[in-house]
C-alpha cells in the first residue's frame, strides 16, 4: 500500500498536453507518445526534504564502485520466464546524469509489455534491461549536476535499465525519498503512484464522496494479462 502523498507540484515548465518546452521526456508505449514533464521532479531537493532526510545515511565521498553488477534482462519474448539474472558492466552516468545503487524497484505495465515484444524500449535505453523506477542512493555523479550528492537517498523515473544493481538518471528526474517512507515504498512514485495520481484526481478529477469504480476494474485486467 503506498501512503497517501501531497498533491503533485504544478508544472512550471513545458506542457504534458503538447509535448512543449525543455525538459520534457517522451515515450512511446502501446502506439501513444507518453510525455513526462521534467518539472514533476525538482532539479534539487528542498531545504525541508533534506531536514526529514537527514537521519539517513550521510556518503559525502564518491562510494568506491565495482566493474560489474547483476541485472535481469529479457532473454525472448514470452512470460515471466523470459527474465534471467545476467551480469553487465556498472553503467557511468553521462553529463546532467547520476548513478543510482538500487535498492528497490518499481514493476510496472510497460515492464511486461516489453518482455512480451510490445513495447520497445526508447532510444538510447537499454535494448533488454526493463525498468522505469527505482530507489536506492547516489553513487556518483555526471558532470554539471549540482544540488546532489553522493549518499542521498532518492527514487528516479528511468527510461529503462532499472531491473539491475546500479542505474543511471537524469538528474532533473530524482525525488529525495521522504524521510518515513522505506525505498521499497517510494519506488512506486515516479511511475506507478504519479500516473495514478495523475489520472485519477487530475484528469478524472475524483471527488470526495465519489468511487474510481471503471479504473478499478481496468487495472484488474490489466493485472491479469501481465
Amino acid at each position: 500500500m503506498v501512503p497517501p502523498m501531497a498533491p503533485p507540484p504544478q508544472k512550471t515548465t513545458g506542457s504534458s498536453d503538447d509535448g512543449a518546452g525543455k525538459g520534457v521526456m517522451a515515450r512511446k508505449e502501446a502506439g501513444e507518445a507518453r510525455i513526462y514533464p521534467s518539472s514533476r521532479y525538482p532539479a534539487a531537493p528542498s531545504a525541508k526534504l533534506r531536514a526529514n532526510n537527514a537521519k539517513l545515511p550521510d556518503y559525502t565521498r564518491r562510494m568506491a564502485l565495482p566493474s560489474t553488477m547483476s541485472a535481469i534482462a529479457i532473454t525472448g519474448v514470452g512470460g515471466p520466464e523470459m527474465l534471467q539474472v545476467t551480469t553487465r558492466p556498472v553503467p557511468a552516468p553521462g553529463a546532467g546524469e547520476v548513478l543510482i545503487q538500487v535498492e528497490a524497484i518499481g514493476v510496472c505495465r510497460p515492464d511486461s509489455l516489453q518482455r512480451r515484444g510490445m513495447h520497445p524500449p526508447p532510444p538510447g535505453a537499454s535494448p533488454d534491461i526493463p525498468g522505469l523506477e527505482v530507489a536506492g542512493k547516489i553513487a556518483s555523479l555526471g558532470a554539471g549536476v549540482s544540488g546532489w550528492k553522493a549518499g542521498d537517498a532518492v527514487c528516479a523515473l528511468l527510461p529503462g535499465g532499472g531491473y539491475a544493481q546500479f542505474a543511471v538518471a537524469p538528474h532533473q528526474q530524482l525525488l529525495l525519498l521522504p524521510g518515513n517512507w522505506t525505498a521499497i515504498e517510494a519506488a512506486t512514485l515516479p511511475e506507478n503512484a504519479f500516473t495514478s495520481y495523475d489520472n485519477i484526481f487530475r484528469r478524472g478529477r475524483l471527488s470526495a464522496g465519489e468511487t474510481d469504480r471503471k479504473s478499478t476494474r481496468l487495472n484488474s485486467s490489466h493485472m491479469s494479462e501481465s
